[in-house]
């Protein structure tokens, strides 16, 4: 899964697959997000996330 995430939220999203996102809607995969933590870190220690296609908060389609 790949996505592009809304970049003109006014508040910021929260985290994929978290408590909050879920309230809110999300689509995305909760277990594979960490509950909201990220998968894993990248290499400077940002977390990273799988997005779903059929997620109408986090993703956008091309």
């Amino acid at each position: 899964m790949v996505a592009v995430v809304k970049e003109k939220e006014k508040q910021p999203l929260p985290n994929p697959g978290s408590p909050e996102a879920i309230k809110r809607g999300c689509k995305c995969p909760v277990l594979d997000n960490g509950h909201g933590k990220g998968n894993h870190l990248d290499e400077n220690g940002k977390p990273l996330f799988w997005y779903s296609m059929e997620c109408g908060l986090h993703w956008i389609s091309p």
